[in-house]
């Protein structure tokens, strides 16, 4: 979710580069949220399961102190589509005023 540009962006990672236009990385810029459903229309592993793996590497001066979750109103406050807010609805904490970033992440710093 780009908040400057209101505007939601998705892209597909994965290994089909050529028939399905798949990525192997996304570069997400500074202002923009991210977040990570897995395609129902993938292949299942050997044991019949879906699984992903997601992982951010952090350039040199990130400071998790600026980091921070989206909250369901600023959801609300863009001009996103309708269909948009409601796809995004799934990824936003119900009671974000428990979610203490701050500690959590300065206990791994």
């Amino acid at each position: 979710v780009d908040p400057i540009l209101n505007t939601l962006f998705t892209t597909t990672l994965g290994p089909n580069f050529d028939k399905k236009g798949h990525g192997f990385q996304l570069i997400v810029p500074k202002h923009c949220w991210i977040a990570a459903i897995i395609d129902t229309d993938v292949d299942k592993s050997d044991n019949g399961e879906r699984f992903a793996l997601m992982s951010e590497a952090c350039c040199p001066g990130f400071d998790y102190r600026d980091w921070r979750l989206i909250t369901w109103k600023e959801i609300l406050e863009t001009h996103l589509s309708e269909g948009d807010k409601k796809l995004l609805k799934q990824f936003v904490h119900k009671d974000i005023s428990n979610v203490d970033t701050d500690e959590y992440y300065q206990s791994v710093s």
